[in-house]
């Protein structure tokens, strides 16, 4: 039976109210509970977290964070964090990062402080991650299954802010075609990125360079399955489910499921963990 990570992923500000509704949910609810996620795209992440926190410690429940994409904000997150926090933190980004893997693994603090788990797409993930030195037990699959390659960009608008607001700016270049081009602004026929997989959007997005989004679509089981192969003790996070959901009922081998979901949605999804 999969336990659940909440997540709250909004821009509005009082991120705190929310959390608070979610809490109160979470003990009301029949569903097992991991922790509650939180996500860095949230503009006012930062300035509610103490309180969050707080509240998390009053309600006895376990906060992570999400959508970690910048070195900044592990420095942010340190400099706020360091004189309350008490208890290690998941910190979850949506694809494999060398250079926050060693700032975390290099700093005292954050090492003792921050459990970094990096979103996997692919086999290659997989491996850069574990030759890097990864030594933690849970892995995260994201996104968990696109369809094509508008559904592959649209997963990525969550973690990273910049690629919202091409929506609608860009309708004509995002277009359902297997090939979706954005950032044409910066179209240049030599300078053209290839995006596969949430990494290589990751590596190159502060490029000025014409970004073609043709997704591997692999299937979520041939990710878990590789996964166990290589981890057996493995714990697996599945991220997503709303259109998702009977993918998920017919998934085998994971351990945990990340879904956005507001209070009242909360006790919907019980049915998925029985």
């Amino acid at each position: 039976m999969p336990k659940f990570y909440p997540i709250i992923n909004s821009s509005n500000p009082n991120i705190a109210r929310r959390a608070e509704s979610m809490m109160q949910a979470i003990k009301q609810s029949s569903l097992e509970i991991e922790a509650l996620e939180l996500s860095f795209a949230c503009p006012s992440l930062l300035d509610e977290l103490e309180a969050i926190y707080k509240l998390a410690q009053d309600y006895k429940i376990k906060i992570g964070l999400a959508s970690l994409i910048d070195l900044k904000q592990i420095k942010a997150l340190k400099k706020l964090a360091q004189p309350w926090l008490d208890t290690k933190l998941e910190v979850f980004a949506p694809a494999f990062d060398l250079n926050i893997f060693k700032a975390i693994n290099k700093d005292q603090w954050l090492s003792q402080y921050l459990d970094y788990i990096p979103g996997l797409y692919n086999s290659d993930d997989l491996n850069a991650l574990l030759m890097a030195g990864y030594k933690g037990s849970k892995f995260k699959i994201y996104p968990l299954a696109p369809v094509d390659a508008d559904d592959f960009y649209r997963s990525l608008q969550g973690p990273y802010p910049a690629l919202r607001s091409l929506r609608g700016v860009y309708d004509e270049v995002i277009q359902c075609t297997g090939k979706v081009d954005a950032l044409d602004c910066f179209a240049d026929a030599h300078n053209d990125v290839i995006v596969s997989s949430p990494r290589d959007y990751h590596k190159a997005r502060k490029k000025q360079a014409n970004y073609i989004f043709e997704p591997e679509l692999r299937s979520a089981q041939s990710i878990i399955d590789y996964i166990r192969t290589l981890v057996p003790q493995a714990q697996i996070i599945i991220s997503g489910l709303g259109g998702n959901s009977e993918q998920v009922k017919e998934l085998t081998g994971y351990d945990f499921i990340a879904t956005r979901m507001n209070a009242d949605e909360l006790n919907k999804h019980c049915s998925l963990s029985t």
